[in-house]
């Protein structure tokens, strides 16, 4: 199922949680609401799911207007935050709460909790109690009972959130699966940038009720249309510069910034003159000199390493105030650099990143 918002507005008392925000969402695609604590991102969930009536605007499922739909004629399936589970109700009855609200007859109730628990892989453990489950267990539960009733949309808000680190990342993958294989049209909110950029087909990022950017995962990293998108979504070296020159692209602008004039990407916003941001990721830059490409180079001295396994992290100061990090690969296989040493980093033109300074 298609769903459209079109110029939808929120407000409670003076605060306009959701702001004029238009978008759509693509029959069977995993598109994921993502910005901080605060932002809009689950008011506009709820506003999906029936729970709260815009102020102003319209949601339509199809082409079928749903603005003042109560939300049990909307097909929607909803899992929650926490769980929301019966403590008292085993697995199976957890399951079939909505099927037995429907009239479901017994036989087709059991027939269908029994193939949803198989899809989430809990089969076997319908007797059991959630207390007697573990996190990521009691979350598949909360997952079946949304996809027993065959939803044509299906909306989670934040549903890993009170999962820790490495059941999180398995269940996701779960859940991004199980959506790829019924090819069910699936909103999920989250704060969690890796979250969004792992699940989704697309991602819109919301800041103060404002909806920012959409766009697919990859186009938001290496992209983002301004500087919170390119400071929230993932790590990112942000250097303020003044455009010294704007050629028609793929021509670099040359920026100058506190450190000296940078060759960095643009678009065609940009003119002589303009502030800006220059983006320049860890894993785009490097310590030391790269042989046979045009480089931009910083001089700084090492005032922090830190060991991540697979890579090194190293902060370096670069004067006027500001720390560049360098993701340095493979560290088994490179010597380190010591505190306190005096480094050159390097980052080719195509790695850099102008947006604007203001959104």
């Amino acid at each position: 199922m298609r769903i459209a918002v079109r110029e939808v507005t929120k407000r409670f008392g003076k605060v306009e949680a959701v702001r004029r925000t238009s978008l759509s969402i693509a029959d069977g695609e995993m598109f994921t609401l993502l910005g901080p604590s605060g932002c809009g991102k689950t008011t506009l969930l709820r506003l999906l799911a029936g729970f709260h009536t815009p102020d102003e605007g319209e949601v339509l499922f199809d082409d079928r207007v749903v603005t003042s739909v109560p939300p049990h004629q909307r097909g929607i399936g909803m899992v929650f935050q926490n769980y929301a589970l019966w403590p008292h109700m085993t697995v199976f009855d957890n399951v079939a709460y909505g099927l037995r609200l429907r009239d479901v007859s017994r036989a087709d109730i059991r027939s269908r909790v029994g193939g949803v628990l198989e899809k989430v892989g809990l089969t076997g453990f319908d007797s059991r109690f959630p207390g007697q489950l573990s996190g990521g267990q009691q979350q598949r539960v909360a997952l079946a009972r949304a996809l027993v009733l065959n939803p044509a949309i299906l909306l989670l808000d934040e549903p890993l959130s009170n999962l820790d680190a490495k059941i999180r990342v398995q269940v996701r993958a779960e859940i991004r699966k199980l959506q790829k294989e019924l090819g069910i049209t699936t909103v999920y909110v989250t704060h969690d940038q890796e979250e969004a950029l792992t699940m989704s087909d697309r991602v819109a990022v919301f800041n103060q009720g404002t909806l920012l950017q959409i766009g697919p995962p990859r186009e938001l990293y290496e992209r983002p249309a301004n500087r919170f998108i390119a400071d929230f979504i993932g790590t990112n070296n942000l250097i303020e510069g003044r455009v010294e020159a704007a050629g028609a692209p793929p021509i670099p602008l040359r920026v100058a910034t506190p450190l000296g004039t940078a060759s960095v990407q643009g678009d065609a916003r940009f003119r002589a003159g303009d502030r800006c941001i220059v983006c320049v990721r860890p894993e785009n830059a490097r310590l030391g000199d790269e042989p046979g490409e045009e480089q931009n180079r910083l001089e700084g001295r090492v005032a922090f390493a830190a060991y991540l396994g697979n890579t090194v992290r190293y902060d370096v100061d670069l004067g006027h105030g500001i720390s560049f990090k360098v993701d340095v690969r493979n560290p088994r296989q490179l010597p380190d650099v010591a505190l306190g040493s005096r480094v050159t980093v390097t980052f080719p033109p195509t790695s850099a990143l102008a947006v604007p300074a203001e959104p």
